[in-house]
């Protein structure tokens, strides 16, 4: 895991870390935003930069995500793993329909009940 974008909750303005156009990475304390493509061109760029999941807690908020493939979804089961790992427990909220679709063919849909 990179330490590059880290998830510290010490920093009161929030970080934006843009790895391609295709997509945006917010990070406020323990809240972070997605926004844009989270698709197989953005997600290596997005996986070199995975949190340390340091916090007993994260919120992943995936309402800007316009478009998610496969791999997005990947990203973000891989996300969980590293929380869970880590003793952190990480919620996503807002997931696009198109995300929930492609995980109720993996049945991964539980990932994204809140």
């Amino acid at each position: 895991m990179n330490n590059n974008m880290g998830v510290a909750p010490a920093h009161p303005a929030p970080a934006t870390y843009m790895p391609s156009m295709a997509i945006t990475i917010t990070t406020l304390g323990t809240d972070i935003r997605l926004a844009g493509k989270l698709t197989t061109e953005s997600v290596a760029r997005v996986f070199m930069n995975t949190p340390e999941f340091t916090e007993p807690a994260y919120r992943v908020d995936l309402q800007e995500i316009d478009e998610i493939d496969s791999a997005g979804l990947a990203l973000l089961v891989y996300w969980q793993t590293c929380a869970k790992a880590s003793a952190s427990t990480l919620n996503f909220t807002n997931p696009p329909k198109k995300l929930l679709d492609i995980a109720e063919i993996g049945g991964l849909t539980r990932l994204f009940q809140t």
